[in-house]
């Protein structure tokens, strides 16, 4: 469970020190917006994660009923494509 933190939390934390460089430097800022697109997923992937934790401790403490929900299987697949091509 801990890579699922880390993973999202490092490209947050990669891409603002990234971010802060280019602004710095005053060069490259055609990307900046991917970046930050990148850093926004990355964030949302995490609360996300962080929120399923805390549902999953509910469960377990008998507090909470599971649902069913529905959902689109290529906005996952296509955020994990978004995540993933930096490391590509």
């Amino acid at each position: 469970m801990s890579h699922e933190l880390r993973t999202p939390l490092n490209i947050i934390i990669g891409y603002s020190e990234l971010i802060q460089e280019t602004v710095e430097d005053g060069t490259d800022l055609t990307n900046l917006q991917v970046d930050v697109g990148r850093i926004q997923s990355s964030g949302e992937h995490l609360l996300k994660v962080i929120d399923s934790i805390l549902t999953f401790t509910k469960i377990e403490g008998g507090h909470y009923a599971a649902e069913i929900t529905e959902f689109y299987i290529a906005e996952v697949v296509n955020e994990i494509e978004f995540l993933a091509q930096p490391l590509m």
